[in-house]
């Protein structure tokens, strides 16, 4: 059977949030911790992934719906809020370059490792998402999407209705289907992992 899917990216309508959209130039506060101090200041990043499953952002769009039809909405008159959804995933989508060499978290006061040298092997697994932390999604010439890279460490969960206030205005396109897939489980794969213990750095009491 063959695929209908033609190309990584899609388009949408802008009825509701789905997993795999993609916000472009995307604003919103963050607490930026200053020794005993905390300041709430605007993060930015170009590029965004929603990583939130879509199911969960179908339910909380029609929850709202329902919500908007219903006067006395309200604790004394509830209804069903399984569908209820407070916070959603957003992952920043760095440029490839970036990544490379190492720069992509310089505005948070890191530089990483370049993944570029001595050699191709740090890269091309990455490239080929074969490095489990890191995933490649190819550049797009028609929606102007550049080479992007998500690093699964840097996620950000924010409110559903603060993403959605801004959706219009920072929707750029959507994965299809099968990216999107792609990309949820490695995301939340990468996020399932269980750190064992190091039996040889444990000390051993019983011969003291």
């Amino acid at each position: 059977m063959v695929s209908s899917i033609k190309s990584v990216y899609r388009t949408l309508n802008c009825d509701r949030i789905h997993q795999g959209d993609v916000l472009s130039d995307f604003e919103f506060p963050t607490i930026v911790s200053l020794g005993n101090d905390s300041n709430i200041e605007l993060t930015s990043i170009q590029y965004g992934m929603i990583l939130s499953q879509d199911c969960d952002l179908e339910g909380i769009h029609i929850l709202n719906s329902q919500i908007q039809q219903i006067n006395d909405f309200s604790s004394v008159n509830p209804i069903n809020g399984n569908k209820f959804l407070p916070s959603i995933i957003i992952a920043p989508a760095f440029l490839a370059e970036d990544v490379n060499s190492g720069d992509y978290l310089l505005d948070m006061g890191f530089k990483m490792d370049n993944k570029g040298k001595p050699s191709k092997s740090n890269w091309q697994p990455i490239e080929k998402n074969n490095n489990p932390r890191y995933h490649f999604l190819s550049d797009s010439e028609e929606e102007g999407l550049p080479n992007l890279i998500i690093d699964f460490k840097i996620f950000y969960t924010l409110p559903y209705d603060y993403i959605f206030f801004k959706y219009t205005d920072v929707y750029t396109c959507s994965l299809s289907e099968l990216f999107r897939e792609s990309l949820s489980q490695r995301f939340f794969s990468y996020h399932s992992r269980v750190g064992l213990p190091n039996f040889e750095n444990i000390v051993n009491c019983e011969n003291d």
